[in-house]
C-alpha cells in the first residue's frame, strides 16, 4: 500500500527497477547476505557481558546486531545507516538512473537486513554432548 499510494510504486512489490522486480532484490539481498566472510557476522551471544565479544566465537565475527549497524562493512556496506541513506538517494536523486539504483539497493540493503533479523531469531543449535 506505502509503495502504492506514498511513492508511486503503482506495482508495489512487483515493480521492475533495473530490469528486476523488487521483491527479487529482497530475495537476492537476503541470500547474498551468506556469502563468504560475511556469514561470520550473523550471531549475537545476549548472555556475554561485552557486545563486542557477542560476536561468532566470541571475536570471531561481530556481533550481528553490531554488523548491521556497522557502515563499514565493506563496500557498498549494507548497514541500516547505509540502507535509509539509498532509501534517500532513492527519493531525492536528480538522476532517474540514480534513483533506480538507489532503489535497487534499498531493496537489496533491506533482504540483507532482513536476512539478520531472521539469523538472530533462530538461536544457535547445540552440539552433542561430551562426555564429562
Amino acid at each position: 500500500m506505502t509503495l502504492r499510494e506514498s511513492l508511486g510504486l503503482s506495482r508495489g512489490l512487483s515493480e521492475v527497477v533495473l530490469r528486476q522486480r523488487l521483491d527479487t532484490w529482497l530475495r537476492e539481498g537476503s541470500v547474498k547476505e551468506d556469502r563468504i566472510a560475511r556469514y561470520l557476522n550473523h550471531f549475537h551471544n545476549p548472555t556475554v557481558e561485552s557486545w563486542l565479544g557477542a560476536g561468532y566465537f566470541g571475536n570471531v565475527g561481530q556481533s550481528a546486531i553490531l554488523w548491521g549497524q556497522n557502515p563499514d562493512q565493506e563496500v557498498p556496506s549494507w548497514s541500516w545507516l547505509n540502507v535509509r541513506q539509498y532509501y534517500l538517494d532513492a527519493l531525492t536523486a536528480r538522476r532517474k538512473g540514480d534513483r533506480d539504483q538507489a532503489l535497487a539497493d534499498t531493496f537489496e540493503g533491506l533482504g540483507r537486513l532482513i536476512h539478520l533479523i531472521q539469523d538472530v531469531a533462530s538461536p544457535a543449535r547445540r552440539g552433542p554432548r561430551l562426555p564429562t
